[in-house]
């Protein structure tokens, strides 16, 4: 129990959820002092950082209530403090968001493949059990160790993949530029290390993985200026680096529409996603992205109505023939025009415009 005192003890490292003042439903507060949408039907957080509350909230709310999957989600961070509030009897205090993260491990410490696995196991099993937003799993004090143990172990894990992260994006850089793959003369690559959120999600979506084989903890991605780069620097790629794994969603694209080219590398033991888009498939993908925020549904994952999958579907189709600098058929327009009629109502305002 002498880690969990600690962060216990510590009181404001622990990034409690809190109700907004003016108690709207459905948000709380992210340790990055942004607003989290944890109402009915989203399938990954929400994070509103860069905007303020005040711009954010009547959106947020609408978002909740138009909703349609039933069951609450919930940060994972958050229902692992709402089961330590329980156990040791906590005030329901707001907490600072700024503080470091709780969950990092004291320097030397170190965990095996098993124990990060079963640590992601739990966790997602203590997620799950926890029925609506304001609930706590009831457990004794020695399941709330192992919870806090859990998210240690998976900390730890994440944190082993942003030295080789970095390093990727840096080489990534060096290839881009040696195919001349700037765009408005600047190399256009991010990268990130997935939340541990987004981490637990995806094995609920996936169960048959382990945490430890999860190969896009890492990610890196660059934006090229047309499929001929594209090609260019994933050839490049191959030839320099060590590629475990490469999935040409260009060649054959998802069923959703998406289209790229991912290689999944291994650099001093981990492994990196690496992505490289076109700019518009770069903008498909982020549209889809954020009609699924504004809606609260996971339309990057599947859900939500057939009829806005249908336009997206058709939009990709049209940005794979601009890509490809063929003119758009006077079929493919038709095609176009009637799936956003379809899907327009279930839209927002933001998505893409034939």
């Amino acid at each position: 129990m002498r880690r969990l005192r600690r962060i216990v003890g510590r009181g404001l490292d622990v990034p409690k959820p809190c109700r907004l003042r003016d108690g709207v439903k459905g948000l709380r507060v992210s340790e990055r002092g942004g607003l989290l949408l944890g109402g009915p039907g989203v399938r990954s957080t929400a994070h509103l950082s860069s905007q303020s509350t005040s711009r954010w909230v009547g959106r947020a709310t609408s978002t909740v209530a138009r909703s349609p999957v039933p069951r609450p989600r919930l940060r994972h961070d958050q229902v692992l403090v709402g089961v330590v509030d329980r156990a040791v009897g906590e005030a329901d205090a707001c907490v600072s968001p700024r503080r470091r993260d709780p969950f990092v491990p004291d320097p030397g410490v170190e965990f095996s493949k098993g124990a990060v696995d079963r640590g992601a196991r739990l966790i997602l099993g203590s997620w799950q059990a926890c029925p609506r937003p304001d609930a706590a799993v009831p457990v004794d004090g020695a399941d709330v160790q192992e919870l806090v143990d859990a998210m240690t172990a998976v900390t730890w894990w994440r944190g082993l993949h942003a030295g080789p992260l970095s390093k990727v994006a840096a080489n990534l850089r060096y290839h881009v530029a040696k195919e001349g793959g700037r765009i408005d003369g600047r190399i256009d690559i991010s990268q990130r290390l997935k939340r541990r959120p987004t981490m637990i999600d995806k094995l609920e979506r996936e169960p048959q993985m382990n945490l430890t084989q999860m190969a896009d903890i890492g990610g890196v991605r660059a934006r090229l200026p047309s499929l001929a780069h594209v090609q260019s620097v994933s050839r490049r790629l191959q030839k320099t680096w060590t590629v475990v794994r490469t999935r040409d969603y260009v060649a054959d694209p998802k069923a959703s529409g998406y289209r790229a080219i991912h290689h999944v590398v291994r650099r001093d033991g981990r492994l990196i996603e690496v992505q490289l888009r076109t700019v518009r498939q770069d903008a498909w993908a982020n549209q889809v992205e954020d009609d699924g925020r504004d809606r609260g549904v996971g339309f990057k994952f599947g859900f939500g109505a057939p009829e806005v999958h249908a336009y997206y579907v058709v939009m990709a189709e049209a940005f794979e023939a601009l890509d490809r600098g063929l003119p758009l058929s006077g079929v493919l327009v038709a095609r176009l025009e009637q799936a956003f009629t379809a899907a327009r109502p279930l839209l927002p305002r933001t998505a893409f415009r034939p």
